[in-house]
C-alpha cells in the first residue's frame, strides 16, 4: 500500500490531482437506545484529469436501497444516472470562469484544509485536533460544538470520516478503504443508458424501489405546487 501511495503521489505531481477510489459508509440513529444502522454506503472515484464519479446507495426503511451515480466531468458537466432502471440526466457544462471558480472555493491542503484558495476561511467555526493518519491517509481531525471530521490531506481535503449529532440523534461516516490509482472505468460508463428528465428518472427509481403509487402522487404533486410558487 505504501508503494502504491508513493506511485499516486507521483501521478499527482505530473497531472495535477490525486486518481483513487474511496470508499466510505454513513451511518445513523434516530432516537434514544436506538442501535446505529447504515444509511448509506458511499463510493468517490477520481480520476487524473480530475474527472469524477459518485455512487450513493441510500437504505431507506421499507424500501429497496437506491442507488444512484453522478458523474461530474472534468469541464464541470454533471451527469445523473439511476444504474437500476436504466436513465441518465445530464446537465449543462459550466459557464466560462466556472471551473476556476469552484476550484478557489476549495479548501488547501496547504492550510491544513482550514482555508480556501482564495484565502477565505472553509471550516467556520471549527478548530484543529492535530493530524492522524487514517487508512494510510494523513488526515486533519477538526471539530465545532456538534461534529469531528477527519479530511484527507492527500486527496485534496476530503472527508473521509466525521462524528456529529447529539444524544439521541447521531450520525456517523465511517471510512472502508482507499485505493490509489485510476478507478474501474464501469463508475463513468454511460452509453449504454437512455437519456431522460430528472423527475421521470426519479420517479421511475423511486418505483423500483417499492415506494407507493399514492407516495409518488405526492411527490408529483409537491413539484408541482413548487413550480408554481416559482
Amino acid at each position: 500500500m505504501k508503494q502504491l501511495i508513493v506511485l499516486a503521489a507521483c501521478v499527482t505531481a505530473l497531472y495535477g490531482q490525486p486518481a483513487y477510489t474511496l470508499r466510505l459508509e454513513e451511518f445513523t440513529a434516530t432516537h434514544e437506545g436506538a442501535p446505529m444502522r447504515i444509511a448509506q454506503t458511499i463510493v468517490i472515484a477520481q480520476r487524473a484529469d480530475g474527472s469524477r464519479a459518485e455512487v450513493h446507495t441510500r437504505h431507506l426503511k421499507n424500501l429497496e436501497p437506491i442507488r444512484e451515480r453522478t458523474i461530474i466531468e472534468a469541464s464541470g458537466r454533471h451527469i445523473v444516472i439511476s444504474d437500476d432502471v436504466g436513465l441518465r440526466t445530464t446537465g449543462a457544462p459550466w459557464p466560462v470562469g466556472m471551473a476556476e471558480r469552484k476550484r478557489l472555493a476549495k479548501p488547501t491542503p496547504a492550510s491544513n484544509c482550514m482555508t480556501n484558495g482564495a484565502g477565505q476561511p472553509a471550516h467556520m467555526g471549527y478548530r484543529i485536533l492535530g493530524l492522524e493518519m487514517v487508512g494510510g491517509l494523513r488526515t486533519v481531525k477538526m471539530a465545532n460544538e456538534h461534529m469531528q471530521a477527519w479530511h484527507a490531506l492527500d486527496l485534496e481535503c476530503q472527508e473521509i470520516q466525521r462524528l456529529a449529532g447529539s444524544a439521541p440523534f447521531w450520525n456517523e461516516l465511517r471510512f472502508v478503504s482507499y485505493t490509489p490509482g485510476d478507478p474501474e472505468a464501469s463508475l463513468f460508463e454511460v452509453a449504454s443508458l437512455r437519456e431522460t428528465p430528472g423527475k421521470e428518472r426519479l420517479l421511475r427509481m423511486f418505483r423500483k424501489a417499492g415506494l407507493s403509487e399514492e407516495d409518488l402522487a405526492k411527490i408529483e404533486a409537491s413539484w408541482k405546487a413548487a413550480a408554481v410558487k416559482r
